[in-house]
C-alpha cells in the first residue's frame, strides 16, 4: 500500500501539467515520447494489485483521473502491436490473478 502513496502523489501534476487537464493527448504534444510510453508501462503494472488484498485496485486509483485513463488507453493504441507484445506477461499474470478469485 506505501508503495501506491506516490503514485497517487503524481497523478493531479500528470493529470494537470502534462496532460493540460486532458487538452494535450500525450505528454509533450500530439504524438506519443518515451516518457509517455515509461509512464504507461509503469502505471500498467499496478494491474496487478487486488482489491481484496491491497485495499485499492488500479481501477479505483485512476477514477479521479479520467484524462490519465485517456492517456493510457491512446498511448497503448498507438503502439500496438507491439505494445500488446511487451505486456503479454503481465497480461498473463493479471489473467492468472483473476481466475483464482
Amino acid at each position: 500500500m506505501y508503495a501506491v502513496l506516490p503514485v497517487q502523489m503524481a497523478l493531479p501534476q500528470l493529470q494537470k501539467y502534462w496532460l493540460a487537464g486532458g487538452a494535450r493527448p500525450y505528454m509533450t504534444g500530439d504524438l506519443p515520447c518515451i516518457a509517455d510510453l515509461l509512464g504507461v508501462t509503469e502505471l500498467e503494472q499496478l494491474r496487478l494489485l487486488d482489491k481484496a488484498k491491497n485495499g485499492i485496485d488500479l481501477g479505483e486509483i485512476l477514477a479521479p483521473y479520467p484524462a490519465v485513463l485517456k492517456w493510457m488507453g491512446l498511448v497503448r493504441q498507438y503502439c500496438q502491436p507491439q505494445y500488446g507484445e511487451a505486456t503479454r506477461v503481465l497480461d498473463a499474470a493479471v489473467a492468472a490473478r483473476r481466475s483464482k478469485m
